[in-house]
Parts: structure tokens; sequence; C-alpha cells
């Protein structure tokens, strides 16, 4: 882009040139303002001096600028004025339909202005050239571009060019808003399933791992049972336990047991039609196996180029590793109190209550207040109850 701002003879730049910028701007993933940028290249191959992005409000007869270019921020210059005037010299039927392109007027609203309004009667020397992005009933999205007095007017071939764009801008405005919300959607999923209290990884039919949240790639570091190989497929600590997940994986996501044939002993919702296989992963002696749930994830054509290849999602859990988060949770949504959670935390984890006091280092009468306070604000007065009230509560 800085190359083309930099052009020594920006008219060579040809339409095909300026369309394809379009969409690359579009498309570019930085955190900067592209429009601007996008607007000081029109600007550049159009001879502008300066030029802005607005919306008109049609109820309002007002205009108001959203992107700028080579403008003031302070708005007291006279390029400034002849942009937020844009919209008000053109007519409301030209600003209902898209693609049109006008120029400024010679005088402002054609009358005479006044010599103290300096900034006012340079805007009406100011050559101008408006044209219509988009609107709908309430608002119309223009590019405006300024040219000072002493260049030559904007005429029929820029006229002829701003039309041919027009249409290319709307689609990339809207392009890049659809990219836009697609990234805040993604983010705010990728911080949800980092919530989860579970290693969550979504995986192609070969096992290699296209995804994994905050846990599942804190497990896969440490090779907790898990790992991946040097080419990202996930492994197991046991060449055996590798291959059967391997194979839990394909049946889950191609839906076959890889002989072209259904596994009719596999657990299947006759709703959707998916697989769900429970699975131990072993890590050797003294040590619990991890528990992996095994899930289609059919939807996920986009996972192969090309392709509608299907994908599947583990969900691994640590039967050694409490999650905070689900106590943090629970404490949150029944407003227990620090020493209350902690309490909490050994009733649910199965101790009695006097053992859970020792070990909390509080008194007996102490902790029969705790769980007095507990049991009123969850509205039980049985542990059993408190156990199940936490497990229905968590994610897994």
């Amino acid at each position: 882009m800085d190359q083309l701002f930099r052009a020594s003879n920006v008219w060579s730049l040809s339409t095909d040139s300026l369309i394809n910028t379009l969409y690359e701007h579009a498309v570019s993933f930085d955190d900067e303002c592209s429009w601007c940028e996008l607007l000081a290249m029109l600007c550049n191959a159009m001879g502008a001096s300066a030029g802005g992005f607005l919306r008109h409000d049609l109820s309002t007869q007002q205009s108001f600028l959203r992107h700028r270019y080579n403008i003031p921020q302070s708005g007291t210059d006279a390029r400034d004025d002849a942009i937020s005037g844009a919209g008000r010299l053109i007519d409301l039927d030209a600003l209902r339909c898209e693609g049109r392109v006008v120029f400024g007027a010679d005088r402002l609203d054609g009358r005479e202005v006044p010599s103290d309004h300096c900034h006012k009667a340079l805007r009406s020397l100011l050559h101008t050239i408006s044209g219509v992005v988009w609107t709908n009933s309430t608002q119309a999205y223009l590019i405006s571009l300024v040219r000072l007095p002493d260049a030559l007017p904007f005429g029929s071939h820029d006229k002829d060019l701003l039309v041919h764009l027009l249409p290319h801008l709307k689609r990339s405005h809207f392009l890049r808003e659809a990219i836009q919300r697609d990234r805040q959607l993604q983010q705010s999923l990728r911080q949800m399933v980092d919530r989860l209290p579970v290693a969550f990884l979504l995986v192609r039919p070969s096992g290699r791992v296209e995804f994994s949240n905050a846990l599942a790639q804190s497990m896969l570091a440490r090779g907790n049972g898990i790992s991946l190989t040097p080419e990202g497929h996930i492994t197991t600590r046991f060449q055996s336990d590798t291959v059967e997940l391997k194979r839990l994986i394909r049946i889950a996501a191609m839906g076959d047991d890889g002989d072209g044939h259904g596994d009719h002993n596999s657990h299947r919702n006759s709703a959707t039609n998916r697989h769900s296989e429970h699975f131990m992963i072993s890590r050797g002696a003294g040590r619990l196996p991890l528990v992996c749930v095994v899930h289609s994830a059919g939807g996920l054509h986009a996972m192969s180029i090309g392709g509608r290849e299907a994908g599947a999602t583990l969900l691994i859990k640590d039967p050694n590793v409490e999650c905070s988060d689900d106590l943090a949770d629970f404490s949150a949504v029944y407003r227990l109190t620090g020493a209350e959670s902690r309490l909490t935390q050994l009733l649910v984890d199965g101790l009695g209550l006097f053992e859970a006091a020792s070990k909390l280092g509080i008194t007996k009468n102490t902790a029969r207040t705790h769980m007095r306070n507990i049991y009123s604000k969850i509205g039980t007065n049985r542990q059993t109850d408190l156990i199940r009230l936490h497990g229905q509560l968590r994610m897994y």
C-alpha cells in the first residue's frame, strides 16, 4: 500500500489496480483504519488534495465525517467545510440513488457568500466530487473528494472512474464489516472455550489438531497423557491408546469405522445422527487416566480445503485436577464468602464437616456457622444437595 502511495505517477494506477486494492483493504487484518488509507490512495489516484467518507442522515440533512484524508481534526480548515457540506450540496433524490456521482456547486446553494465568511467562500470555490456508496431509508454513505481552487476541476473522466468504483466500494465495505463481525465472534467464542474446565480440541479425521483451548494447550505442552507429534497430530503415551483414539476420531468425523460401515456400537443421538464416544487415556501406574469424550463435528466443512471433510471434537478431563473456575462460578452464583467457598470446596470433595474444619484450621463451631450460611444461601440442608448443585453448574 505504501508503494502505491509513493508512486511517482499516481495517474498510472489502472482501474483494476484500484479495485484490487479495495478488496485487499476489506480483507486486511490490521488494526489501523484501512478506510483512511484507502481514502488517501483514492485521493492520490484522482488528483484530490483531500477527501472523506461521510454518513449522511436523510431526515436531519446532516453529514457526519467518518473517515478523513488530509483534513485537520480541528475542523477549522476550509477543506473540512467542503467535506462536511458535501452531503448538503446534493439533493435528496441523488442521495437516495446508489452509484450516483455529482459535482460540487460553484456557489453554496447557488447563492453569493458574504465576504466575511471566508471559509465558506473558499469552500464554494473548491472543486468537489461526491458519490453515493450505499443508501437505505434513513441514511446514505458518501465518498467526497476535494481539489484546491488552482487545480483543474473534476471532469467526466473522474466521474466515470468514480461511478465504476462505487459498487466495489460498497461490496468491500460490507465485506470488511462481515469479516470484522466474524473476527469479534471468533474472539468471543475463543474466550468462552478457554473458560471451559476441560481441554477442548478440534481435530481432522487424521488426528491433526486444528484448534485447542488454553487448557488443552497446557496439557499438550506438559505431555500430561497427550501430546503432539512434530506434524501436529495428537498422540498418547501408549501406542495402543493412540491407535484407538484415532479410530474413534475417524468414526466421529466420518460416520463409519474406517471400512465404510457404520459402527452400530457407538452412542448416537438419533435427532442429530452424531457420534459420541467415551475413552480412557492411560498415563501409567499410579496416575488416574484422562477421561476423553469424542464428539462429531460434522458441520465444520471449512476444515478441508476444496473438500467436505468433517471434523471431531475432543473433551478431555484430568480427574486429578479440580478446575478453580468451577468453584469460582458456583460461589459467584450463590454469593458465598471466601471462607464459605473454601469450606464448600472440601464438602463437595466428599469430606465431612469436622474433617474439613480440621483441614482449614478452624473450629467446629466456626465450620458449623459457615455451613449453615452456605445451606441458607443455596436453599438446602444436606451435603448431597450441595454436591449435586455444584455438579449441575459445572460445564462438564
